[in-house]
């Protein structure tokens, strides 16, 4: 731990707080959210490839130039006493340069194509592990209904062989094994609050914008 958090020293580490169930919403209504940044990224990427491509595309018109000039003719500077104008446009097509611009047309469609699936591929395998995480919070919720319905009986069961050590009914090793079989279902069922908070926040964590 001490490394983890690259601390120096033998420092002792105490929980800032007390291990409890998280106070939840339900999950049923939790669906992907395509705002979330990671995948509003990849959706940018795909755009950025599609204007790449339509651009590339253009190359196959003709380029338009208009130009114009205004010029004054004057003995005398300032005078203004004749002027002239010219307006003109030049289009220019370049023939030659026809296989280079298929070339760019063409890998700049594979290149949006691949970006596209590779977006559909991602919407579906996150939406596979936001199904994924929602079975394991409904299944880490169940498994704490049991733990904890098996703790209290084991400490109902520690009660009851208490008693009856203290009446002279019991034997000694049968409390010990008691006292550790409690434990035993109390460190299960801090362990599956753990399992049943980890999946909620993880489940949190794919379902936020």
């Amino acid at each position: 731990m001490s490394f983890l958090m690259n601390e120096k020293g033998d420092a002792l580490f105490m929980p800032s707080d007390s291990l409890t169930v998280s106070n939840l919403s339900p999950t049923a209504d939790k669906n992907l959210s395509e705002e979330r940044t990671d995948i509003k990224a990849m959706q940018l990427t795909t755009e950025a490839y599609e204007s790449l491509h339509k651009a590339n595309k253009m190359t196959f018109l003709p380029r338009l130039n208009a130009f114009g000039s205004y010029e004054l003719y004057d003995e005398k500077a300032f005078q203004g006493g004749a002027s002239g104008y010219l307006v003109g446009a030049q289009l220019n097509w370049n023939l030659f340069d026809g296989y280079k611009n298929v070339g760019k047309a063409q890998k700049s469609k594979a290149q949006y194509d691949q970006s596209i699936l590779a977006y559909e591929e991602y919407i579906s395998q996150s939406n596979l592990d936001l199904n994924k995480a929602k079975r394991m919070v409904s299944d880490a919720e169940n498994k704490l209904k049991l733990t904890s319905l098996a703790m209290e009986q084991s400490k109902e069961s520690l009660r009851i062989r208490t008693n009856r050590f203290k009446e002279g009914l019991e034997k000694t090793s049968d409390l010990l094994l008691s006292e550790s079989q409690y434990a035993q279902k109390q460190l299960q069922y801090y362990q599956t609050i753990f399992e049943y908070n980890y999946a909620f926040h993880y489940l949190d964590f794919l379902t936020k914008e």
